[in-house]
């Protein structure tokens, strides 16, 4: 259950787990500005970075001061989440109702449009983070009964990032694989193996820089990137506590 909290005037509620992380908030974190502790914090509770940026470091000492069993509230981003082998849901809840994830098959402009998206983030970054576009592409038509229409799909991304990130990622993923005709090569392992493989094959003749971007980070970069945030947070956050203690528990962990 995500807790309520109130740090000077601003309420806020956060995800206590991965299983409450929304779609909107996972991006956001992933996009955050690395070190920056205001930037991170405003990712997961959507309080604006100007605000945090002014937020005394006693306020944010219940987000990272560990009770009697060692929890704490941001405890879960030094956890390994294996996405790698999340299964792929048979719905997934937006606006508070359920939806068949069916078949995945787009029309022509949805295709075109979802495949646009997907390369301009792979120019940027990683092809994953064309995620909440080709969802929204792809339930727009489904959940408002009407034809796809491009305008109507960017405004209903604000519904994708309200979902739960457990549902959202790996449907997404499963939703890519399909467009470049992967679907059937599904392992528990990281299809970046298989997009490269792919690569390999049809673009032989291509430099290894130009021969794309990697679909997904591997699951020691989205490891490292969770665990680099917690690690961060409580060094700026919260200088007391003692580098000792930390480091115990990370290894118990």
């Amino acid at each position: 259950m995500r807790l309520p909290f109130k740090i000077d005037k601003f309420e806020f509620d956060l995800a206590t787990c991965y299983e409450e992380l929304t779609t909107g908030e996972f991006f956001a974190l992933r996009n955050a500005q690395e070190n920056n502790v205001p930037s991170m914090l405003a990712a997961l509770s959507g309080v604006p970075e100007i605000i945090w940026d002014h937020v005394n470091e006693e306020s944010t000492s219940v987000l990272f001061t560990p009770n009697a069993e060692g929890w704490f509230p941001l405890k879960y981003l030094y956890e390994k989440m294996d996405w790698d082998k999340m299964p792929i849901p048979d719905s997934i809840t937006i606006q508070g109702n359920k939806y068949s994830v069916g078949k995945f098959l787009p029309t022509l402009k949805q295709k075109y449009l979802m495949v646009q998206a997907v390369e301009r983030q792979a120019s940027n970054k990683d092809r994953i983070d064309s995620a909440i576009e080709v969802l929204a592409m792809h339930f727009q038509p489904i959940v408002s009964g009407n034809k796809f229409s491009i305008d109507d799909s960017i405004k209903f991304q604000e519904h994708i990032k309200k979902t739960l990130i457990v549902e959202s990622f790996p449907l997404a993923t499963f939703f890519l694989l399909k467009l470049y005709g992967l679907e059937n090569a599904i392992q528990s392992t990281w299809v970046t193996r298989l997009i490269k493989m792919k690569q390999r094959r049809e673009s032989k003749d291509l430099k290894p820089s130009e021969s794309g971007t990697q679909l997904m980070p591997l699951p020691v970069g989205t490891y490292s990137n969770t665990k680099k945030f917690g690690t961060y947070l409580m060094k700026l956050c919260l200088p007391n506590f003692g580098k000792a203690r930390l480091k115990a528990k990370l290894k118990q962990d």
